[in-house]
């Protein structure tokens, strides 16, 4: 079975690419992401705001990544994507570790990584424009490795701060970290990156209300119906406060 590192970033408004604190959000994960030995990285986020018909958080992610990281020939792995793209990556994980190993026959490991660096490597990024609820995305990123039958070694999970524990708790609940951790995987790692937004403060009060509803959630389907109908409000809730501005 291929076992890849993969990071997953959380989606937060189409509009991300023109927020910069949002952008910052999404450029920043990257890099971690890529100082972390990310092989493949998930852009997640349905289309949350009734006032962009037919656009995804997932997909402004995305544009904020094909700007900022021009260094890098940004692949967008779509969702029903076949099983070349990830051959693709995984022997391009592998020319990676080959040429760091017969580079540092004749060179120090510093030189051998500062060389790496001017090789227009590949970023790629699979576009999961689907779901309501943090829950949906991270299903929908379960779904694609399962499908696959590819497994994790490293999962980085990356949110805003105040939603990291919520945003945690789905991908325990949905499943991911049971990925992470089959077949009793020595290598199992799990690491979770947050920043803040302009209104992280008050969004932690909001969160720890909602946690026992996304809990419950997870269990009862009618706490399930609830979540979705909640979330909904909050979306046009949203969308009205924007076009106010």
């Amino acid at each position: 079975m291929l076992k890849l590192n993969i990071a997953v970033i959380a989606g937060y408004g189409m509009d991300v690419d023109r927020l910069p604190m949002h952008r910052n959000f999404v450029k920043k994960s990257i890099e971690f992401g890529l100082n972390n030995d990310t092989d493949l990285f998930f852009v997640i986020g349905g289309d949350t705001n009734p006032d962009y018909p037919g656009k995804t958080e997932a997909d402004a992610s995305f544009r904020v990544i094909k700007e900022e990281f021009s260094q890098y020939d940004v692949v967008k792995i779509p969702e029903g994507c076949d099983d070349k793209f990830l051959d693709a990556i995984n022997l391009e994980k592998k020319a990676k570790e080959s040429f760091l190993k017969l580079s540092t026959k004749d060179m120090s490991i510093e030189l051998a990584l500062r060389r790496i660096e001017k090789i227009r490597f590949i970023l790629p990024v699979v576009v999961l424009g689907t779901g309501n609820t943090s829950a949906d995305t991270l299903i929908a990123v379960r779904d694609f490795l399962r499908k696959r039958e590819v497994g994790i070694n490293k999962l980085i999970l990356c949110s805003e701060i105040a939603r990291s524990t919520g945003f945690d708790l789905d991908a325990l609940f949905v499943g991911l970290k049971e990925i992470l951790v089959e077949d009793e995987n020595p290598d199992a790692e799990f690491i979770f990156y947050g920043r803040s937004f302009p209104e992280t403060k008050n969004e932690i009060q909001i969160q720890k209300k909602k946690l026992l509803l996304k809990i419950l959630s997870h269990y009862y389907p009618i706490f399930e119906w609830l979540r979705q109908k909640y979330q909904k409000r909050h979306q046009r809730k949203v969308a009205k406060l924007k076009r106010g501005k």
